[in-house]
């Protein structure tokens, strides 16, 4: 069951928290998604499993959180995360972020260096207002756009939803592959080659942008964009495990 986080003159927040020890793991799903698909309830499984702790919430708009979904921004969400980060998370965090995820991972490490230790990125879609939308308008989506302040975008997992024009043009503010990130952070990426909702060039463009040097960017072959099939969580967990090493080891030289 979720708990409820409820903020003043915002929208409430949905999440689920497991206590255990540091660094815990903070799930962060995609655009149009949830805390409670696949990859969450398998981090969770493990972290219960290995007491570690363990944090995922419903963005504003989205699963069982407050808001409308159709009203929402990249800046709307980033506030999401300011407040679970000041009232939620109690000790450092490696982010998994998931798709948009991944973006929301970066912007997290920015606002809160003191407290993400690590990225793992699975399907990391940074930028995909820009890059993987607007770049790639068709005349009818943006006379939509023009004349409506929105287009409905396909989705091969369930209704069309709705794309805003204020959603485009206020990402513009929180883009992170405009210029180098100085995260100095671990960053693991996963990929699936047959992705064709991200292309893995986005993740790749993430790597190149990453001034620390522990950054790297696993392929997986045949893998598709949700990355949810058992061979693509052993992919994860195992990811997982290799970067708790890591900040253990950084921890204690």
């Amino acid at each position: 069951m979720s708990s409820i986080f409820q903020r003043p003159n915002l929208p409430h927040l949905a999440y689920h928290k497991i206590e255990g020890r540091s660094p815990g793991i903070l799930f962060l799903h995609g655009f149009n998604s949830d805390k409670d698909g696949v990859k969450a309830q398998e981090l969770a499984a493990w972290c219960r499993t290995n007491n570690h702790a363990f944090l995922c919430f419903d963005h504003t708009g989205h699963g069982e959180s407050g808001g409308e979904f159709a009203n929402s921004t990249i800046g709307v969400w980033r506030q999401d995360l300011v407040d679970v980060f000041t009232h939620l998370v109690d000790q450092p965090v490696i982010c998994v972020g998931s798709s948009m995820g991944g973006w929301m991972s970066v912007l997290a490490a920015q606002d809160n260096p003191h407290k993400v230790c690590g990225i793992i990125g699975v399907a990391a879609a940074p930028d995909f207002t820009t890059e993987l939308i607007a770049k790639r308008l068709s005349a009818e989506q943006n006379l939509a756009l023009e004349k409506n302040g929105y287009f409905l975008r396909p989705s091969m997992y369930g209704a069309p939803y709705p794309i805003t024009l204020k959603l485009i043009e206020e990402s513009q503010n929180h883009l992170v592959l405009t210029k180098p990130i100085n995260c100095r952070i671990p960053l693991s990426l996963l990929h699936g080659l047959n992705d064709v909702d991200v292309p893995w060039e986005c993740s790749l463009a993430l790597v190149e942008k990453w001034l620390d040097p522990r950054a790297n960017l696993n392929l997986i072959k045949g893998g598709d964009h949700r990355l949810n099939e058992p061979s693509d969580i052993r992919f994860l967990l195992n990811a997982v495990e290799k970067m708790l090493e890591e900040v253990r080891l950084q921890g204690s030289s």
